[in-house]
């Protein structure tokens, strides 16, 4: 267990083939967030996790509150970090006709996957997956990005300080929140560069500065990152 604790959703069915659990058995199947991991507890002392998660259908809420139904379609680990304990997952989604289609858009790696993160989505997320205590980020949207950055909300720098502060600071980055309102002022495919104070990114060019970043959003701003959209005077008022 971490500080996050647990995220938990009772509201769940499985397609993996394991018999159901007779009536007065331990507690009902509850899925689990640990460390960004789902898990399922069945409530008969078995636990679903990694690999033996394919073919799971999750049932959240929506944006809008509206049932979903999400399929965990595989269970990979980033192959740029082997070591990091975080599990990528292929997901997909079910219209209302009952077809599937993947759940996440693909991002300039070519990666279409997802995980969950403690908390509700943000407003400005390009996926609302809620799971009453947690949702799930995708690889190409800005948690998902921060996240494979390396700015674990669970985990602690080299110091001891907590990442989480540098989570939320990276995700305002990312979306170019200056005034952490949720409004972006950036567009896909906009090179940034970055580094910070715990050590877990350096910078690797020397691209003109733009902006210090906290977790609330811009508190030093010197350009703007697309001028197309939006000048600098615009932001500062």
């Amino acid at each position: 267990m971490t500080r996050l604790g647990k995220a938990l959703l009772a509201a769940l069915a499985l397609l993996a083939g394991i018999p159901a659990i007779p009536a007065g058995a331990g507690h009902a199947p509850r899925i689990e967030v640990t460390q960004e991991k789902f898990r399922i507890d069945l409530g008969d002392g078995r636990v679903v996790a990694g690999a033996d998660l394919v073919g799971v259908i999750l049932h959240l809420r929506d944006g809008a509150g509206k049932p979903l139904a999400i399929r965990i379609d595989s269970v990979t680990s980033p192959s740029e970090q082997p070591a990091s304990g975080l599990e990528l997952y292929g997901l997909s989604r079910r219209d209302a006709q009952g077809a599937w289609s993947p759940l996440c858009k693909p991002g300039a790696d070519g990666r279409a996957l997802g995980f969950p993160l403690p908390a509700a989505t943000p407003s400005d997320e390009d996926v609302a997956a809620d799971g009453g205590g947690f949702s799930i980020a995708c690889t190409a949207g800005a948690r998902g990005k921060c996240v494979m950055l390396g700015y674990r909300p669970w985990a602690a720098a080299a110091n001891g300080q907590s990442l989480r502060p540098y989570f939320e600071a990276c995700a305002r980055m990312v979306r170019a929140d200056y005034c952490g309102d949720g409004r972006s002022y950036t567009r896909p495919g906009i090179r940034i560069d970055m580094w910070d104070s715990a050590g877990i990114q350096t910078a690797q060019t020397d691209m003109p500065f733009e902006a210090a970043w906290g977790p609330n959003g811009a508190v030093c701003l010197t350009k703007v990152r697309v001028p197309a959209i939006s000048s600098l005077a615009d932001v500062l008022a």
